[in-house]
């Protein structure tokens, strides 16, 4: 068996590593476990500098080998000409003539949207949080979740003339009705154990066309085009799980790019059109509260120079993005005087965005929010209108504020409700009214 490890190259600028314990370095690290297995090479020039032909010859030899390109961006990515006017351009040639991956991973705050090169990718981790500005716990969190289920899903590997394999738990292939039984007496195990680990079961059509932003219609279409079909042992409410194998064939073709989604800046008519694609009968509801809420932040954050409404990435395909309303501690637009407030989903949904103000993800001190009491009292506020999705709940009598961590209530972090839930004026009064509280608190706090 010969065994081919995908080609790992890391575009970074040689000024975000000056220091020993530079973020690149220690990112990188978490890749070390892949590498030893054989599963990916990692090329990082350490010998980088301005002038030579045998440097240059060096990175031209990595560039043509690259199978996945990870892009360190950061201030000095940006500037750096040789970056932007040779290796983007080169690897930007091997993604559209031959499938390469490009994945840009946020090193530092930075105008990278501005660039059109970079902003048709989905970047990693979050286009609002670099990785600079989280602390240790986050970081290390943040790394290891890229090398094992980014860089690339479950890394194929090459067998032969057989095609690809997949690492991961499997009695074998099933081919006889015996096989295909026993596997989904295993499968449907590992679902209700696992059910959001798909390190730990199979593969579903769903999880792949998550996994790699592609619409579900279109993911269907090829697997019907190429003869995948659901086994007649599984119940017609049984999810459809792929044994390795043919998860093998469906992620050697994906890995070409073909049916790969494109990403680009959120607009107000996207969100528009998507509220309707996801709506159509209320949508004028979803668009009338989007609205207050853009004159809100455009009165309160935008006018004043104390804010700014950040329209995020939309990745079509499973259409994930959002909207989001951000404050400037006294106008500044430093990483330790930006303040989250809430997001709007491109599928009409909406979600506070205090748990990237908390200590517990970045390592700025960005009082009160890391305060539990300041924490409680917001969250009961917002369970008083209708909110307790939001990090808490009310207990039964529906007067007491049950927090669902003693020490940080904000720990349902990403917990999007619907957007209609606002469609209330008074609701949607009493909403914002909370924000205009948590802003006067901000500028209280030291």
């Amino acid at each position: 068996m010969n065994n081919k490890s995908n080609f790992v190259f890391v575009s970074y600028a040689s000024d975000d590593t000056l220091t020993e314990d530079n973020l690149i370095d220690k990112f990188l690290k978490h890749g070390k476990p892949r590498e030893r297995r054989g599963e990916i090479e990692i090329f990082r020039d350490t010998e980088r500098i301005n002038h030579g032909d045998e440097w240059r010859k060096k990175i031209d030899a990595a560039l043509e080998k690259t199978d996945i390109a990870i892009l360190m961006i950061s201030v000095n990515f940006l500037a750096s000409d040789f970056i932007m006017e040779h290796e983007l351009k080169m690897l930007l040639k091997k993604y559209s003539e031959e499938g390469i991956r490009v994945l840009p991973v946020l090193l530092g705050t930075c105008d990278w949207d501005y660039e059109p090169d970079l902003e048709q990718f989905q970047i990693y981790p979050s286009a609002n949080e670099p990785l600079d500005s989280m602390n240790d716990a986050t970081f290390n969190e943040k790394a290891v979740e890229f090398f094992r289920d980014v860089l690339p899903q479950n890394y194929l590997k090459v067998k032969d003339k057989e095609g690809l394999v997949t690492q991961r738990p499997d009695i074998h292939d099933p081919k006889s009705k015996d096989d295909w039984q026993a596997f989904e007496k295993d499968a449907l195990k590992r679902w209700s154990k696992f059910p959001d680990d798909v390190s730990q079961r199979y593969w579903t059509p769903e999880d792949i066309a998550g996994q790699r932003n592609i619409q579900l219609q279109i993911l269907y279409k090829f697997l019907k085009e190429n003869n995948f079909s659901k086994s007649k042992y599984f119940k017609e409410e049984t999810p459809w799980f792929f044994p390795s194998q043919q998860a093998a064939e469906i992620w050697a073709y994906l890995n070409t790019g073909k049916l790969d989604a494109k990403t680009k800046k959120l607009t107000k008519e996207d969100m528009l059109s998507l509220f309707k694609k996801y709506n159509e009968k209320n949508y004028k509801d979803y668009e009338n509260v989007f609205n207050k809420l853009l004159s809100w932040g455009e009165e309160n954050l935008i006018n004043k120079n104390l804010g700014t409404i950040y329209w995020g990435q939309n990745t079509s395909g499973p259409d994930l993005g959002s909207v989001g309303w951000i404050y400037w501690k006294e106008g500044k637009k430093t990483s330790k005087d930006k303040y989250f407030l809430f997001r709007v989903g491109v599928r009409g949904t909406v979600s506070p965005s205090f748990w990237w103000n908390t200590q517990n993800y970045s390592n700025e001190e960005k009082s009160p929010f890391n305060d539990f009491g300041f924490q409680s009292s917001i969250l009961e506020k917002f369970a008083r209108i209708g909110f307790a999705e939001f990090g808490a709940n009310l207990t039964k009598d529906g007067q007491n504020l049950e927090s669902v961590s003693n020490n940080n209530a904000f720990t349902k972090r990403d917990y999007f409700v619907d957007l209609a839930k606002l469609s209330d004026e008074k609701t949607l009064n009493s909403f914002l009214e909370i924000f205009n509280e948590i802003i006067t608190e901000i500028n209280l706090s030291n």
